[in-house]
């Protein structure tokens, strides 16, 4: 057992020696690199496995987008063939109809 003087120089037994002291740091360093090793470890996972979710998730979106893409495409090319429908089905009033909207159109350009 090592001893150590107190403050008013009285002898205090601290129940270890130096080198039992240098062992338990020496231990406690270890302890706390093995500590760090396994903290940067959980975190390079976490990491692994958050980037996994976003991929995930960045292709779901983009085929949903897709999905909307075409679905927009669609409608498009079904509005689109109804007019070329109604225009040869009644060109008088697809005149008529494109006529009232450019003088429409012209009258606002007008008031500017």
């Amino acid at each position: 057992m090592a001893t150590q003087s107190s403050t008013n120089g009285t002898p205090i037994k601290t129940g270890k020696s130096a080198e039992d002291l240098q062992r338990e740091v020496e231990t406690l360093k270890a302890d706390i690199s093995r500590l760090s090793d396994t903290l940067l470890e959980l975190g390079k996972q976490r990491t692994d496995e958050t980037m996994e979710d976003l991929h995930a998730r960045a292709q779901l979106l983009k085929l949903r987008g897709e999905e909307a893409a075409h679905r927009a495409q669609d409608e498009i090319g079904r509005l689109t063939a109804d007019a070329e429908r109604t225009v040869r089905e009644r060109p008088l009033t697809a005149l008529a109809v494109a006529a009232g909207l450019g003088l429409l159109f012209g009258l606002m350009q007008g008031r500017k």
